[in-house]
């Protein structure tokens, strides 16, 4: 099966690579992260949190904003070089 047809029949689903970040720097990143925003709601008072939550949220939503660019953008990059690499050819 072609990578075409694997992309077609949701074989491959790139947006769920991302959940298979296992690098050391990655887990200690989010370890870390995870730490510091416990330790900081237990500082907060109920008001502070939920705004604390609205920054979390509005921060993942921009994340996966990011990253669908970047995906965007690296594959139009990818399929011009093959062009560009396929013109010479001929």
């Amino acid at each position: 099966m072609s990578i075409l047809d694997d992309l077609y029949y949701g074989n491959i689903i790139p947006c769920d690579s991302v959940g298979t970040l296992s690098s050391e720097a990655y887990n200690k990143a989010l370890d870390d992260m995870v730490e510091c925003k416990k330790d900081l709601e237990e500082m907060l008072d109920d008001e502070q949190r939920l705004l604390l939550e609205r920054f979390v949220e509005a921060s993942d939503i921009l994340s996966s904003v990011i990253e669908s660019e970047m995906f965007k953008n690296a594959l139009s990059m990818g399929m011009k070089l093959m062009m560009e690499v396929k013109e010479r050819e001929c």
